[in-house]
């Protein structure tokens, strides 16, 4: 997998490299997997790139609607389903099994609030030692990993224990 630091080595003639970006790191992805880059799939994965964000189908399609208005919902779910198969987004189901995708691929974890559905990235080397130590206690290759925190945000603990005075 080709990281956005290591797209930024490659410079495309005539062109300025930080619009191309994004196209470069998703042909890298793609190419491997015998598939081209589409201004659909482009769109797709930049709303995906944002930080911090984890979008439904349903989010990832309104925001690629307002430039490409004649795509369908059909076409995001399939390029988005596409994406998470060769590792490009991953999965993630938060409270009442939503769905949504991440596009952040630099390993993290996620904090899952199961009332408002709120995801936070957290990113700690510890999480990775973690990981390194289990791939050696159990000589395993540890090709993946998801790790995912679930519970109550802060905002939705407030508001309970206000309700909850209240009472």
């Amino acid at each position: 997998m080709i990281t956005n630091k290591e797209a930024t080595s490659i410079k495309p003639q005539g062109r300025r490299v930080s619009r191309d970006l994004p196209r470069m790191t998703l042909a890298a992805h793609l190419h491997p997997h015998g598939m081209r880059v589409t201004p659909q799939k482009l769109a797709v994965f930049k709303v995906l790139q944002r930080d911090n964000y984890h979008p439904t189908p349903d989010m990832v399609f309104a925001e690629v609607r307002k430039q490409y208005p004649m795509v369908s919902l059909g076409t995001v779910y399939q390029i988005l389903d596409q994406f998470a198969e060769i590792g490009v987004a991953r999965r993630i189901f938060s409270g009442g099994n939503r769905q949504r995708f991440d596009g952040k691929r630099s390993p993290h974890a996620h904090l899952v609030c199961e009332r408002c559905g709120r995801i936070d990235d957290i990113e700690d080397r510890s999480l990775e030692a973690l990981t390194e130590r289990f791939a050696r206690k159990f000589d395993f290759q540890i090709r993946d990993h998801y790790f995912e925190f679930s519970g109550s945000c802060a905002g939705c603990t407030r508001r309970r224990k206000r309700r909850n005075r209240l009472e």
